[in-house]
């Protein structure tokens, strides 16, 4: 007895395909057909070890960011430097400001210790002479106290300083975890929104809405809010209300999101519909 080629297995290709496969449409016989699942069987396993890879290799997260906090350390040591530098140069200036301002009292004082000197050698001094040289050293005195009060630091300028702006940690791809989310989200329930179809709403913003993001309850995965629906209503419930507005008028209207907020830098940010939108502070771009 022959068979047609198409009836054929689609494995060993003599007997007579009495199965068909769901998944790939292939026919096959009944043995080929348990080695068709052995092989399906295979690679789940293999799905499992990279699953254990994943795994393991987010427990090995904060080991593999010890780099970036050596980053961090050397800039901590960076700015000590610069700090001390400054701060040593300052107190350079203010040493050679008073060698310079008692330089001028020393050589007077040097003039008056000769003069009393020779006097007290020849006894020719009066009253006078006693009071004009006590004069001369009140006089002396008076500069050197002068000269400490001409000297006054500024800080105004590090006062004004922004600190928290010095150094700042920026994720390389801010929306890279979010579309992952997304994409995991759609293999898990590819066709439910044959059977389910979206708000009114959502249909016509395509950049709000995409029927391949959302799980097969009907929720969408988004960063700060989440969105559940009825199929008997276009208007949403939400859990987390749009900024600048109340929960009564959210869930009356069913009003877009007007506003997103950085993964980045927490920045909260004006959404536009239909344009590329990113953060005004870091310039990463919103959330998907």
């Amino acid at each position: 007895m022959s068979f047609s080629y198409s009836a054929l297995c689609a494995i060993c290709k003599h007997n007579p395909s009495t199965t068909s496969c769901q998944g790939c449409k292939g026919k096959y016989c009944s043995t080929c057909i348990s080695e068709h699942r052995a092989e399906l069987s295979r690679e789940l396993d293999g799905l499992f070890n990279v699953r254990n890879e994943l795994v393991e290799n987010i427990s090995n997260l904060s080991t593999k960011m010890y780099p970036r906090f050596d980053d961090i350390d050397l800039w901590e040591k960076e700015m000590h430097g610069h700090i001390d530098f400054i701060a040593s140069t300052a107190r350079d200036q203010v040493r050679q400001f008073q060698s310079e301002s008692s330089k001028n009292v020393r050589i007077e004082l040097d003039k008056i210790s000769k003069e009393l000197q020779e006097r007290q050698k020849t006894g020719g001094y009066i009253e006078d002479d006693l009071n004009r040289i006590r004069q001369q050293f009140k006089n002396l005195d008076s500069i050197i106290q002068q000269s400490n009060e001409q000297i006054r630091i500024d800080t105004s300028v590090s006062n004004n300083i922004d600190w928290n702006s010095l150094i700042r940690v920026m994720p390389m791809h801010a929306s890279r975890t979010s579309s992952i989310s997304n994409n995991v989200q759609a293999n898990q329930a590819p066709n439910y929104f044959q059977k389910h179809p979206a708000p009114s709403y959502f249909q016509t913003n395509r950049n709000l809405y995409n029927p391949s993001d959302s799980l097969s309850n009907s929720k969408k995965s988004m960063p700060y809010q989440q969105v559940y629906y009825r199929e008997s209503t276009s208007i949403p419930y939400r859990t987390g209300m749009p900024l600048n507005s109340t929960r009564g008028a959210s869930m009356s209207t069913g009003n877009p999101i007007r506003h997103f907020t950085c993964i980045g830098c927490k920045t909260v940010n004006d959404y536009h519909p239909n344009e590329r939108n990113i953060c005004s502070t870091c310039k990463c771009p919103a959330p998907l």
